[in-house]
């Protein structure tokens, strides 16, 4: 039942003035973000929605508060990073270049992000809320490896040493303790596992990654 407020631009989320966002909303309102940092906003998706009495003039200014522009940007954004790592990744595996040196490095990185990321979930994230009224859904699991190692995996599915490394990837992240987090690192390697199979000429470099997969998948 809450009021949508739709953007007047077509692009991408860029930021969120959440503190205007919070004196909108006062003690009478609430505000639920619908198109996150990073999302495409379009004339018919919502940006948020509000409850409470508002006006035309409430509404504008629920809308001031984002900024949409023609490109993603990283300062509220992170999946944004993700992305980027992902596709330097992906560049970096096409044929013309073949440098899975770079691709490696790649997810020794993003392991390190996600490793940290999944140990604040586990931990409880933060706990001090700033802006009670105003919520916004979080980011998923399953949503960061979707942009980080998908390509990875797609484009690498060939070379036995960037799937080594991403299946010890995968590994580590679904062992560390954090649930969502294992179910979308199993998905994945699940995924890398048939590609790779497809890819692989030899039967024993696919043994090899078939072993590292039995140690942590279910």
């Amino acid at each position: 039942g809450a009021r949508p407020v739709f953007a007047t631009a077509i692009g991408y989320v860029q930021h969120i003035d959440m503190q205007a966002l919070a004196d909108f909303s006062g003690d009478e309102r609430e505000v639920f973000i619908t198109a996150h940092p990073g999302a495409f906003a379009d004339l018919v998706r919502p940006l948020a929605r509000v409850t409470g009495p508002v006006d035309d003039a409430g509404l504008e200014q629920v809308r001031a508060a984002f900024s949409v522009g023609n490109d993603r940007s990283f300062d509220q954004d992170p999946r944004f990073g993700l992305c980027v790592l992902g596709e330097v990744a992906s560049r970096a595996l096409s044929p013309g270049i073949n440098d899975a040196g770079t691709a490696i490095d790649v997810l020794g990185r993003g392991e390190r992000l996600l490793s940290e990321w999944s140990e604040e979930r586990r931990e409880g994230g933060v706990t001090e809320v700033n802006w009670p009224r105003v919520r916004m859904p979080p980011i998923h699991a399953a949503d960061a490896l979707d942009d980080l190692i998908g390509p990875i995996a797609r484009d690498g599915a060939g070379i036995i040493e960037v799937q080594l490394r991403l299946f010890k990837v995968l590994r580590a992240l679904a062992l560390a303790g954090d649930p969502e987090m294992a179910i979308a690192a199993r998905r994945h390697a699940a995924l890398a596992l048939a590609r790779a199979g497809k890819a692989l000429d030899m039967d024993e470099e696919k043994a090899r990654l078939r072993a590292l997969a039995d140690d942590f998948m279910i």
